[in-house]
């Protein structure tokens, strides 16, 4: 059975409350051991292709939870492939599935030079989640805010996303990011820091990719589906393409 695990300090549990006195934890590794037993049980069986940009090919255990395993190439190949796995819970109760199911719960990235497909080593989600300092500092020229181009009276900025949020009328063409004090750069796929410069014309929500200099690397609001704007947040990440439905977009 499904047991709470020793955490680091400030480390905090996806999904789960900040109050000691709920059971919002234990839910939380219950769901996730449940998903690595219907992983561990899995026998795969080809289910398509899908062409794009990037290619998924697709292999599926119909069990009482669907377990999905995909290959995803790269157009250029470059990148060697990963494979990845998602687990969509059958319904068991009333309630939502546990936020975990959202993820991409365990992957494998095959290196460019592999003689298989197979080889590497796989990864498994862990639900806990660290916080830790960036900094954030205006550089550039100032230009219109994405708000500003649209017309919207600098004298209504407000909006109800959490709470009333005051937009800027004005921003920065380029943002330098860095890190706080002790933080482990090792435990992120990717070091963030660097000058970022906007692309507010290159299809990003509210006109804000902007791509690190010198690298194809990425600094966009990625809107979750069919939710609130409370649920949306800024992303480090190496791609800013659009997703399909049911595609998970991995974050640094």
């Amino acid at each position: 059975a499904a047991k709470k695990l020793a955490k680091a300090p400030g480390a905090k549990i996806m999904g789960a409350s900040d109050s000691t006195e709920d059971d919002s934890e234990m839910e939380t590794w219950t769901a996730w051991e449940r998903a690595m037993r219907s992983i561990a049980d899995a026998e795969f069986m080809y289910r398509d292709v899908k062409r794009a940009d990037l290619w998924t090919v697709r292999y599926a255990c119909p069990a009482n939870d669907e377990v999905v395993l995909e290959l995803r190439l790269g157009a250029d190949g470059s990148k060697g492939g990963e494979w990845r796995i998602i687990v969509n819970p059958a319904p068991h109760t009333a309630k939502a599935p546990h936020k975990i199911y959202q993820q991409v719960l365990a992957r494998m990235r095959v290196a460019p030079d592999a003689k298989s497909a197979l080889d590497g080593e796989w990864q498994i989600l862990a639900p806990v989640s660290h916080e830790f300092e960036v900094t954030l500092t205006g550089a550039g020229r100032k230009i219109d805010s994405w708000q500003e181009t649209l017309g919207m009276s600098d004298k209504k900025t407000e909006v109800d996303v959490v709470g009333k949020t005051t937009w800027c009328t004005k921003r920065w063409s380029e943002v330098k990011v860095g890190y706080g004090k002790g933080v482990d750069k090792g435990a992120l796929d990717h070091d963030i820091s660097g000058t970022y410069k906007l692309h507010e014309n290159c299809g990003a929500a509210q006109a804000s990719l902007h791509k690190r200099s010198g690298d194809d690397f990425y600094l966009f609001m990625d809107p979750s589906r069919n939710s609130k704007g409370q649920t949306d947040f800024f992303v480090f990440a190496d791609n800013h393409r659009r997703l399909q439905y049911g595609e998970h977009r991995l974050h640094t």
